[in-house]
């Protein structure tokens, strides 16, 4: 052993320099050595891993990705603590992102009297970053209420969560809030969770309470009964008691055959001019007959984002013996509904939506998506013609006329829609300033549309006129049954309108119609090796989101 150990450290640089045969001693002592060496490496190696040379910031992303933007249930609130058992500084970058600690979701059957200390020093790690509060389980509609009628009220025990003491406590005397979602809420509930703040005792002013600093609330009302009586029996707003610090409102009302079927009451929104005028984003699904939300828009005069699901809804404007409203009505088609800030209008369910264009005037409109949710097209308007009803004629006049706001649209995402290609360059050519087009799900006549924008990029150009979409950044056509066009005519257009100034083309096809989407890319653009950075067409094929 002693010889070995001489070997090791005296005679390594001899051993190094010469290549005479070795001795079996000088073996044994190098591969020692080796082993050692290995060894070291690997824990070298393992200093600078990848994971290692992640700063805390960029692995606190990391970690955000593994959960969705809605508020972390138990079981997320689980995973998170365990990713911070890993190392320390797994630990330490899970503190960093203090917008983990921010989103919170509760169920009825976690609020035990030891939670709200849990729950507030969940909060505080959150730091200075918005803090948002969702409670978006309905408890009746779980197997131990197989028979509850959706329309009938709460019945005040102990699995409501707006009678739950933790809740009031956290929205009372919690710490500040900036967002919260009250999933499954009946008009009734939210009445006496408005009675119950309102009524609590504490030393702070009433007006540091969370609930009364709120910035935005989401209401996804159950089906419920939307006339509330009080005891005196008369009807009552929701409305009027919320706090007047909102600015972002989400609304899901419930259907018109549950909110009004055992009442004679106007289906009636009741919102305070001052609260609507407050508003800066509002989002509103509804099927009620639609006429008394043109009166509540009139009034959202600092919005600047607008969600409208009409939800196959209707509006009845005209005047007949029981409409006394339709003066009021057509006064307002007349004038027009102003909204000066608005830069984002979504309109889905667009067969009646669509008519809420004839109404609107927003002079700074950048973005505009329209079209019909997903999986909610209802098969009797294939039977009414609506899917194939006029676009252009409405949106047109819309953006040209009403609005004048076709130097800044930026933004036009059409959804689930069957449109004419002639009808569609109509709109498109008439857009100069248009930087982002989506066609999502849309039926269409590719080839010919192409060749007809194209047709007019070229005569615009002979004319010495300005060329339309010649701003054109990102084309996007998604969720396309298969490739319903040859690469020449969709290249030939962005290469007219957009010459080497490069456009962004992302398409989504189902995973059987990837592999022939990029041979015949290739195909296409194999004359000319140098085809992508000469014109600068970034093309991505993209498998379509699953249905």
């Amino acid at each position: 052993m002693a010889r070995l150990e001489v070997v090791e450290q005296s005679n390594l640089s001899d051993i190094l320099s010469h290549n005479l045969p070795l001795e079996p001693s000088e073996v044994v002592s190098l591969q020692r050595r080796i082993a050692q060496l290995e060894g070291e490496l690997h824990h070298h190696r393992a200093a600078v891993s990848t994971a290692r040379l992640l700063s805390l910031e960029t692995l606190g992303h990391i970690f955000a990705f593994v959960f969705t933007d809605r508020g972390l249930n138990a079981k997320e609130r689980e995973t998170l603590l365990n990713l911070g058992l890993v190392s320390k500084h797994w630990r330490h970058a899970t503190l960093y992102n203090h917008h983990l600690w921010g989103r919170i979701n509760l169920e009825a059957a976690h609020l035990n009297p030891a939670a709200y200390d849990k729950i507030i020093a969940w909060l505080k790690r959150s730091g200075d970053t918005p803090r948002t509060i969702e409670f978006l389980e309905d408890p009746y509609a779980s197997e131990e209420f197989p028979d509850w009628p959706p329309d009938r009220e709460c019945t005040g025990s102990e699995l409501c969560l707006w009678r739950n003491p933790i809740v009031i406590r956290l929205l009372a005397e919690g710490p500040s809030l900036d967002r919260v979602a009250l999933g499954a809420v009946s008009v009734g509930c939210l009445f006496h969770l408005m009675g119950s703040l309102k009524s609590w005792k504490k030393n702070a002013p009433h007006s540091q309470m969370p609930w009364n600093s709120l910035k935005t609330l989401a209401l996804p009302f159950r089906q419920c009964r939307w006339v509330y009586t009080t005891e005196d029996g008369t009807a009552k707003s929701v409305f009027h008691d919320l706090p007047d610090t909102i600015q972002y409102l989400q609304l899901w009302l419930p259907a018109e055959e549950f909110a009004f079927q055992h009442d004679n009451a106007i289906p009636l929104l009741d919102m305070p001019q001052a609260f609507l005028k407050n508003l800066v984003s509002f989002e509103i699904q509804i099927n009620w007959e639609s006429s008394d939300l043109l009166a509540a828009l009139a009034s959202c005069s600092n919005l600047e984002t607008l969600v409208v699901d009409l939800a196959i809804s209707r509006f009845d404007v005209d005047e007949d013996e029981g409409n006394t409203q339709g003066p009021v009505f057509q006064q307002l088609a007349d004038t027009g509904i102003c909204l000066p800030k608005l830069r984002r209008l979504q309109l889905r369910e667009q067969a009646v939506a669509l008519e809420l264009l004839r109404y609107l005037v927003t002079p700074v409109l950048e973005d505009l998506d329209i079209g019909y949710s997903k999986h909610k097209m209802p098969p009797q308007l294939h039977h009414q013609g609506l899917l194939d009803s006029p676009f252009a004629e409405t949106v047109l006049p819309f953006i040209k006329e009403r609005s004048g706001c076709q130097s800044t649209l930026r933004s036009l995402r059409i959804l689930n829609r069957k449109i004419p290609s002639e009808e569609l360059v109509s709109v498109l050519i008439e857009l100069p300033s248009i930087t982002h087009l989506t066609l999502d799900q849309v039926t269409i006549d590719h080839d010919s549309l192409w060749e007809s924008l194209r047709e007019h990029a070229q005569a615009a150009k002979e004319s010495k006129l300005a060329v339309p979409l010649r701003h054109l950044a990102v084309l996007n056509l998604l969720g396309l049954k298969r490739l319903p066009f040859f690469f020449n005519r969709i290249f030939e257009f962005l290469i007219e309108v957009r010459g080497r100034k490069g456009c962004q083309l992302v398409i989504s096809l189902p995973n059987g119609g990837i592999s022939r989407a990029v041979k015949q890319y290739e195909r296409y653009k194999a004359p000319d090796s140098e085809f992508e950075e000469k014109f600068k067409v970034a093309l991505s094929i993209l498998p379509a989101a699953e249905e």
